[in-house]
């Protein structure tokens, strides 16, 4: 860090910090915007001291800036080329609850016709799928609170199936980053959250520590695909619970929220991904099917 200097520049509305080697002349290794909080490197090798250096910069000037510099794309690499986007690719085409939907029926179709006559003729649900029509009410009720996001700003992808046939139950991508959003329906049930642990009437559940290992491996697949770090976090939205106590001074590995308010929740967290291009970009990887089912096989960094 020794080697850097940083120079503030100000002109025609832009605001910037210009990181550049010592010297009369000497070249700039990176640029960070002080509107955006977005880094921009400019020579490869020199990310971690310009980084190092513009921090150094912001504490010594008392920067008050409410936005902190966002983890910068690294220089450009080779990255898998995209798809066509036919129908039959494009996830955005999926409504909340396909995936779950789809496996009532392959329920349904394991009983017997007579059986189904039955169910149908009482109003009732074919044995075996109660717990299924439960997850696809959750979704719904998820999916709902979700659609009330800016389009402008959010996009939302439903039912996003890995290769084993698991599903990520919402995928939401906006300004504050990307939530994979599990949304898990709990009627009338007393929900406690704190210490890594979430409890459903005093039980324990391993929805924490599923809801973390997939957001990592989303985080993979999008860093291989989009060629930088994109900000993954998971996010259990709780549906139709008595209550829900949030315990801990520590913020949560996991966000934990009423299904109906997640829409508040999301569009309230700080922005992580700018200009708006870039969450486009991610939207325009993350939606094509075939990234998803090709998950595991595709090795790129």
């Amino acid at each position: 860090m020794d080697d850097l200097v940083v120079n503030r520049w100000q002109k025609s509305g832009k605001d910037r910090l210009y990181v550049n080697r010592k010297g009369r002349q000497g070249p700039s290794v990176a640029w960070f915007d002080l509107q955006s909080g977005e880094t921009h490197m400019t020579v490869p090798g020199f990310e971690a001291a310009a980084r190092a250096a513009i921090a150094e910069w912001l504490r010594s000037h008392n920067w008050t800036s409410t936005q902190q510099p966002p983890p910068c794309p690294p220089l450009p690499v080779s990255i898998p080329p995209l798809s066509p986007l036919t129908p039959e690719n494009d996830l955005s085409r999926n409504l909340p609850g396909a995936a779950v939907e789809q496996k009532v029926r392959e329920k349904e179709r394991e009983r017997s016709a007579f059986v189904r006559w039955v169910a149908r003729t009482l109003d009732l649900s074919v044995p075996g799928t109660d717990s299924w029509r439960a997850g696809f009410t959750g979704e719904q009720v998820v999916g709902d609170a979700l659609a009330r996001l800016d389009e402008r700003a959010w996009h939302v992808l439903h039912a996003v199936q890995w290769p084993s046939g698991a599903d990520i139950d919402h995928l939401v991508i906006g300004p504050a980053g990307v939530f994979t959003v599990n949304a898990k329906h709990h009627a009338d049930a007393r929900i406690w959250v704190g210490g890594g642990m979430l409890r459903v009437n005093n039980r324990n559940t391993d929805h924490v520590k599923l809801s973390l290992a997939e957001a990592e491996r989303v985080a993979t697949v999008l860093r291989s695909w989009c060629g930088w770090e994109v900000p993954v976090r998971p996010v259990l939205a709780i549906v139709g619970a008595q209550s829900i106590t949030l315990s801990g001074k520590e913020p949560p590995r996991v966000l934990v929220t009423e299904g109906p308010e997640i829409d508040k929740l999301l569009s309230g967290l700080p922005v992580l991904i700018a200009p708006a291009h870039r969450v486009s970009a991610v939207f325009e990887v993350a939606r094509r099917r075939d990234v998803w089912k090709s998950a595991g096989r595709q090795r790129r960094s």
